[in-house]
């Protein structure tokens, strides 16, 4: 489905979506495409090549082959709240899975314990906890699940985000 209006969109009801592919590229990047539906599955590709996508407190899932492509700092998905984007990967090799599904993380895994099966979610809300506060941190957070066997796991994690999650926090400032 293609979103190329020059107005905002909405894609709204109280049953989950389901879409091949999503593609947002309106005629200026101040347009968004909101989702008010609990959940939308993409099979494919939602692809963020000019406008912004807001979940609205709504989730987004991925397939299993599904990615996001083309966000950057003035195009890309965004949240308020508690909405967020999800993507299972099956990481079951020794091996580097770079920016896994488009969402900006990247596991590197090591023997003997691997994560299998595992659950990313990536959030757009300030976190909070120990010496983190709400006002010193970025509007990006992900929650990793392995599935499969998550004891003695051996494996390393690295995130990226766009200047505009930092909310003019420095970099230095940041946990």
């Amino acid at each position: 489905f293609l979103f190329t209006q020059n107005y905002n969109s909405r894609i709204v009801g109280n049953q989950p979506f389901l879409f091949d592919k999503i593609e947002i590229n309106k005629t200026n990047s101040s347009y968004q495409l909101t989702i008010e539906n609990d959940t939308i599955y993409v099979f494919d590709s939602l692809i963020v090549n000019k406008g912004n996508i807001y979940l609205n407190n709504n989730v987004i899932k991925l397939d299993s082959t599904g990615s996001l492509y083309n966000e950057n700092e003035t195009n890309r998905v965004f949240d308020k709240g508690i909405g967020y984007i999800e993507a299972i990967r099956n990481l079951n090799s020794v091996a580097r899975y770079q920016n896994i599904a488009g969402l900006g993380v990247t596991i590197t895994t090591d023997a003997p314990h691997l994560p299998g099966h595992t659950i990313i979610q990536r959030s757009h809300f300030p976190q909070a906890g120990g010496e983190i506060t709400i006002d010193s941190s970025i509007c990006r957070a992900f929650v990793i699940e392995p599935l499969d066997d998550n004891n003695n796991l051996n494996a390393s994690l690295e995130f990226n985000y766009f200047d505009a999650e930092k909310r003019g926090l420095l970099e230095d400032s940041l946990f």
